[in-house]
């Protein structure tokens, strides 16, 4: 048992699931953590790894048109950033500078033994699963070379327009996403969904039957 109520009618998680949160950080990867339900939960994790990218992309476009402004560059100018070349540091930018945080990782898109949870212990889980989904992009994206990288001398990210024209594509993705709903059980009951004038004729249950006028 993971979970228990509280005296206010919240959930409370037990000490091996406290531990467990309060443990995240560095010992469970997104994989492990949505993986209690993957024919649900697979689909969500790939939702939200694009709503990361799109997040970060936002950021590095919302940097590279200040940039032009302040510089009056042309449009094909640097999208940079800041930073000291670790990608923790470009994540904690990331974080501080991208809008709508607050509904990146809601209640409902964590794994089911989270969602009811008090809300203190699932706004932590929220917290790391947005972090990991950050983290997780950032990497891929360095380690993709030629779509974000680090000058040392200038002490700046740079991005490629390559992946900033992902934003509109990406955007257009999120919103039509369509959240998975759980199956309905299956009915067992030999004459369920058959019209009522079927069921008084001789037909074995299971058999397509078809009359004409």
């Amino acid at each position: 048992m993971h979970q228990y109520a509280n005296q206010c009618g919240a959930l409370e998680p037990s000490d091996t699931l406290k531990l467990r949160i309060l443990g995240l950080s560095g010992s469970l990867t997104l994989d492990e953590l949505f993986a209690d339900d993957q024919s649900a939960e697979s689909s969500t994790l790939n939702h939200l790894r694009k709503v990361a990218r799109l997040k970060i992309v936002g950021v590095l476009r919302v940097a590279g048109e200040a940039g032009h402004e302040v510089t009056r560059r042309p449009l094909s100018a640097s999208y940079i950033l800041p930073g000291d070349g670790t990608a923790e540091q470009l994540v904690a930018a990331i974080m501080r500078l991208m809008k709508g945080s607050h509904d990146f990782v809601k209640a409902h898109d964590l794994p089911p033994m989270y969602r009811e949870l008090a809300k203190q212990w699932r706004n932590s889980v929220r917290a790391h699963v947005r972090y990991l989904l950050l983290m997780e992009v950032v990497n891929e994206l360095k380690g993709a070379g030629a779509q974000l990288w680090y000058f040392q001398g200038e002490a700046q990210w740079q991005a490629a327009q390559s992946l900033i024209d992902e934003y509109d594509r990406l955007l257009r993705e999120v919103k039509g996403w369509r959240e998975p709903r759980p199956e309905l059980p299956y009915n067992r009951r030999p004459w369920h969904g058959r019209p009522a004038r079927d069921r008084r004729r001789a037909v074995m249950p299971g058999t397509s039957v078809g009359y004409a006028a």
